[in-house]
């Protein structure tokens, strides 16, 4: 494998897609305790947790970013002749910023811990979601570089994908317009 196959928005991808998954496994959230029987003191604790412990779908939207971000680079690396339907930089692109969308969301709505025996718990924003929200935004960056420099765009993906159905319709060569012979016994 040539690593000088990758332009350099799939690099950029790439690097963010692993700095990405090692993120989910860095702390993301900590957690205080507040006691309010004694004149509001708190008493910050460290448990919190990381992406896999605290959240619940978002890790899997992550992960299949991450899937995503690595098969596209195969693709390249390997030199493929598939042609899918969407071009990987755009789903890279696409992924990487409903990531960083959903990263962002629970920055701003953290998750919030249940108050247990009269203790109330505040949640505290830890640096492995800022290096997350990082990795996604640059994810997304790299895909949307590689589609550029690869030739393609959202417009005119969206005109092959509204075009495909159109082919259809009209019974022209890629899709079969005849039926098919029936079996004989």
């Amino acid at each position: 494998m040539k690593l000088d196959r990758l332009n350099r928005g799939e690099a950029i991808a790439t690097v963010s897609g692993v700095v990405l998954f090692v993120a989910m496994f860095l702390d993301w959230y900590g957690s205080g305790i507040i006691i309010e029987n004694f004149t509001d003191i708190s008493l910050f604790v460290t448990p919190g947790g990381n992406a896999w412990q605290t959240l619940d779908v978002i890790p899997a939207v992550l992960t299949v970013t991450v899937a995503a971000t690595i098969a596209m680079t195969q693709m390249a690396l390997l030199d493929s002749e598939w042609e899918p339907s969407i071009r990987p930089g755009a789903a890279v692109a696409v992924l990487g910023g409903v990531s960083f969308l959903l990263i962002l969301f629970r920055i701003l709505f953290p998750p919030s811990f249940e108050a247990i025996g009269g203790y109330s718990f505040s949640t505290t924003l830890k640096p492995g979601i800022f290096v997350a929200l990082a990795a996604a935004a640059g994810i997304a960056v790299g895909g949307y570089r590689a589609m550029g420099l690869r030739g393609s765009s959202f417009a005119r993906i969206a005109d092959a994908l509204a075009a495909k159905p159109a082919r259809a319709k009209a019974g022209t060569p890629g899709r079969r317009s005849e039926k098919r012979p029936e079996p004989r016994s």
